[in-house]
């Protein structure tokens, strides 16, 4: 199986399914596939050191990864259409982008909540969805 985009998430981590779920939602080309850092394809593909990194989304493509505020931006203008505006954030000093970033990654149980489990996707979902 090959694929070309991959978005690495914290399968705990309440906020980045709702980032997930609102990715998958908008992804009408169904240009990405979504594994939790947790996961077998994470071993599959990701070092011992990247799947550590539990704060940080991971998007990869095509063999590139990328990390926190620029993963989260290149996952989103994946979609296309207007969504590719996003990468005008890029303009912004990554430094600050990744300081924001990192603020959210600490409180992100405190703010949003802890997830121990997944909601039940639908078939046409759970396509998209690797172990």
């Amino acid at each position: 199986m090959t694929f070309k985009r991959i978005v690495f998430f914290d399968g705990h981590c309440q906020l980045c399914n709702r980032f997930l779920n609102f990715l998958i939602l908008l992804d009408r080309k169904r240009n990405l596939h979504f594994a939790s850092l947790q996961g077998k394809t994470s071993q599959e593909i990701l070092s011992e050191e990247e799947r550590s990194l539990h704060d940080s989304l991971i998007f990869w493509e095509e063999g590139k990864l990328t990390y926190k505020s620029y993963a989260a931006l290149k996952a989103v203008a994946s979609l296309g259409g207007v969504w590719k505006g996003v990468l005008m954030f890029r303009l912004v000093p990554s430094s600050l982008l990744d300081a924001f970033y990192d603020l959210v990654a600490r409180n992100r149980f405190k703010w949003f909540g802890r997830r121990e489990s997944c909601r039940m996707p639908t078939k046409e979902e759970a396509k998209y969805l690797l172990p």
